[in-house]
Order: C-alpha cells, then structure tokens, then sequence
C-alpha cells in the first residue's frame, strides 16, 4: 500500500491525500470483508498518508463577478442563483445546498440560513450525508437577498412547496454539496467555487 501511495521505483507520480485516503478506504474494506470470510484474520491497516495541501483560491475579480451575473441571467437555474448567493452573502457550499423555499420570503426580499448538508465521517471508513445547523451565524436571521437572486428566483418559485429543497426543487432529500460542485465544475469551470465548501468568500 505505501508502494502505491509513494513509490520509490518512480512507477508513477505519488498519490494526494485524497486519492489515498480512498484507496485505504478500499484496501480496509477488502481487509475487512475478507476477514468476515474467515480467510484471514483481522487486521488493522496503518498507513502514512501524504499531507493535504490547503488550496487558497483567490477571490473572483470584478470582471469575473460581471460575468458570472451575466452567465446566471442567460439561463437562470436554482443552481446558477446558488451562486449569486454564495458570492455575495457569503454562503457556504453545504448552506446553499441546505437552502429550502420556506427560507426566502419574497416579499420582503430575505432569506433565512437554518441550515447546512454535509459529509460526515461514520468511524469505519464509511461517510453519510447529514443535515445540521450552520457552522457559525455569519449571517444574521433574516439577511437581504442580492437583489439579481431575489428577482430570479421570483421567476423560478412557481408553484414549489415550502419545504421543497431549493436547488432540488424535490421535498425528499437535498442536493449534496458534492453533486452540486460537480454540476457547477461541469457546467462553467471558469468559475472557481472551491472556497466555497469550506469557507464562505
């Protein structure tokens, strides 16, 4: 396992963090399975992980935020407003994802954070998908919609029940913060969203 993460024969480059935190994942599963077989005994994998690099991503310049308006006003989608939001309220990835239609009144032009999905480790190399309360109260109770997000998703609300997820539009489950930076990524990569996971921008 280290020859893989790390390999001194330089058969390739070097994993990141990510990449072997997934394949231990893995390998403990095999590891694990295989034990339940009873064709070895258990085990307990120790592995020096490569070291996570922090990726600072520089805010959007005044040219960029221009043309990301312009990019959600072309089309506009729950998603591309998740954006607006994030930019310049300064939400959070799993806070955007969290966002249910009882949250914005419309009227009054305010929204309502109350809460935040995210990914959380379950203690045997499985995660899950969890709903909580924002990380810290950024943002006060009732906090002005961005006018360009307000009016759009005037246009979008129709007929959406309150409790219906924003940018799922489906009461059952949220969208998860993964999905959506996939979505975002896929969509329109010259936007950099990353800062928005973690911290708000």
């Amino acid at each position: 396992m280290q020859q893989i993460i790390t390999p001194t024969d330089a058969a390739h480059k070097p994993l990141g963090n990510s990449s072997a935190r997934e394949c231990l994942s893995m390998l403990r599963r095999i590891c694990k399975y295989a034990a339940h077989l009873r064709l070895i005994r258990p085990i307990e994998l120790e592995v020096a992980l490569p070291k996570a690099i922090d990726k600072i991503s520089a805010p959007l310049s005044p040219a960029e935020q221009q043309r990301l308006h312009q990019y959600v006003q072309a089309n506009p989608t729950p998603r591309k407003i998740g954006l607006l939001l994030g930019l310049e309220l300064g939400l959070r990835i799993g806070e955007i994802c969290g966002l249910q239609w009882g949250d914005f009144d419309l009227k009054l032009g305010t929204l309502k954070i109350n809460r935040t999905v995210c990914r959380i480790s379950c203690g045997n190399g499985h995660t899950k998908v969890v709903i909580q309360t924002p990380k810290k109260p950024h943002l006060p109770p009732g906090n002005s919609t961005p006018k360009a997000a307000a009016y759009y998703a005037k246009k979008l609300c129709g007929s959406a029940g309150n409790a219906a997820w924003f940018l799922s539009g489906s009461e059952s489950k949220p969208t998860k913060p993964r999905c959506y930076r996939k979505s975002i990524k896929g969509n329109h990569s010259n936007f950099s969203i990353t800062q928005m996971e973690d911290t708000a921008f």
